[in-house]
């Protein structure tokens, strides 16, 4: 009832302006046209951050570490003048959907881009406490949102794979990791510590160790 009173007050006073707009070419109490001079296009690139937490903690104080963690690397990406969106899964991996902006001083390069933002995320992600490591996984930058969010699924294999090979190889401490880093080496070092992979090795070697029993007696 506010709107429709509010509305009936000033219908005579819009109705006089458009008239003398009309009528009047010389009077010009319009607003100006806008004229947008932003990019025309932006391209989103799906990321996946994943946390090396130490273990032992409630889970009150991992939920509060991870929202500080979430934090963090909003504000890095802020700080570096590009925008996203993030969320959090309940494991303490971070998703984030990145829209980098190529007029920065780095650049048109997106991987000069992308190093500089997620060498940020680590290091605001390295001050808090509980947390040792921080490894980032990129997948296939497109011009649609939504495939950018289907390319999730791929940055946050290859965040894990990068978490697992941390400690070896020479790729193990880049700012971030694409698919073509991890390859085969990646793939060996996420399922060797599979349980399943480990029970299918023993179920299919268990004839080999007892042929090699039977002939070491």
């Amino acid at each position: 009832m506010f709107a429709v009173l509010f509305a009936i007050a000033r219908t005579v006073g819009w109705v006089a302006q458009w008239e003398e707009m009309l009528l009047d070419p010389d009077t010009k109490i319009a607003r100006p046209k806008q004229i947008y001079e932003g990019a025309q296009t932006r391209n989103y690139v799906p990321m996946t951050a994943r946390l090396a937490e130490s273990a032992g903690a409630a889970q009150v104080l991992v939920q509060q570490r991870r929202v500080r963690a979430l934090d963090a690397v909003m504000h890095a990406i802020r700080a570096a003048g590009h925008t996203g969106l993030a969320a959090t899964r309940d494991d303490g991996q971070i998703d984030l959907i990145l829209a980098p902006q190529r007029t920065t001083p780095q650049g048109g390069s997106l991987d000069a881009v992308l190093t500089e933002v997620c060498s940020q995320i680590r290091r605001a992600v390295a001050r808090l406490d509980g947390i040792g490591d921080c490894r980032i996984g990129v997948g296939p930058e497109s011009s649609r949102l939504v495939d950018a969010v289907s390319g999730l699924g791929e940055a946050g294999h290859v965040a894990e794979v990068a978490m697992s090979l941390a400690d070896g190889g020479p790729d193990g401490d880049k700012p971030f990791h694409r698919a073509a880093d991890v390859r085969l080496r990646g793939l060996i070092s996420l399922i060797r510590s599979d349980p399943r992979v480990q029970s299918f090795a023993e179920t299919e070697l268990a004839g080999l160790h007892a042929r090699r029993e039977l002939v070491d007696d």
